[in-house]
């Protein structure tokens, strides 16, 4: 009975946390009335944006740093008996299915984690813990819309800025790492190659990937943050929650969205 017991506590944590989760998406999403007044829809996008910076542009150089290596890998994992003039489509077809489809996504939805969403997690609890919140709420101030929204909408944003780059900078460094190999061919005719390999397909993929990967990322930073009660060395096991739960559902739905348009 005791095992029973314990596994049946352990099931309504796990419900009553899926509640709490569902609860808070709902609180992110649905259209408030306090964006109404302009100074207040001022105040929003003025942190909106130092969000969107923080994650996003900030992460540039770790992404594209990242991504010019991943692209001069990728032209090591050519077949080397390719011949010149299959060097071009070969590459392009592993660029969009490596790159593009899969990895991608997934490099840029850690690189976030790891510099946006531990931190983001760290500084709701540190408000948490010294009651910022309670503080707002006497001066009539919705953290829910003046802080907690702008985040949440500023990761899929950050995560479909990030891919982009990402994507960019592989195929330059790709050019680079093919240009000796192949001397006769141009950055254009690179460049039209791939474009060739791409269709509309593949991108609604990757934008889904990034919008999902993205709020992901803020749901539980911001739950796992303003879940923290009362002590400092709650933040670290608030971090460590959001961070293996993130990583989980990344991957998770990244499997999944490929599985579902590409396994036919």
């Amino acid at each position: 009975m005791t095992s029973i017991g314990a596994l049946g506590n352990a099931l309504r944590r796990r419900a009553k946390r899926v509640g709490d989760i569902l609860a808070l998406l709902t609180l992110l999403v649905r259209p408030r009335t306090y964006f109404g007044h302009p100074a207040r829809r001022r105040i929003v996008y003025t942190v909106f944006r130092r969000q969107f910076s923080d994650t996003g542009v900030q992460a540039l150089s770790v992404t594209i740093l990242v991504a010019l290596l991943v692209g001069f890998l990728l032209v090591f994992m050519l077949p080397a008996s390719s011949a010149r003039e299959q060097l071009l489509p070969t590459f392009s077809k592993l660029y969009v299915l490596v790159i593009v489809r899969e990895v991608g996504p997934v490099i840029c939805a850690m690189i976030l984690i790891a510099r946006a969403g531990t931190a983001i997690t760290a500084k709701i609890g540190y408000l948490k813990i010294f009651r910022e919140y309670e503080s707002m709420h006497l001066m009539g101030i919705d953290p829910v819309a003046l802080f907690f929204v702008p985040i949440f909408w500023a990761f899929p944003l950050a995560m479909l800025l990030l891919v982009v780059y990402f994507n960019l900078f592989a195929l330059i460094a790709a050019y680079f790492s093919l240009s000796p190999l192949d001397p006769g061919f141009g950055a254009r005719t690179l460049l039209d190659t791939v474009i060739r390999q791409v269709d509309l397909q593949d991108a609604l993929v990757v934008l889904l990937k990034c919008l999902a990967s993205g709020f992901i990322i803020g749901l539980y930073s911001i739950y796992f943050g303003s879940q923290m009660r009362g002590r400092l060395h709650h933040v670290t096991q608030a971090m460590h929650n959001a961070t293996t739960r993130q990583f989980v559902g990344v991957f998770t739905v990244n499997v999944i969205i490929s599985v579902l348009v590409f396994s036919g």
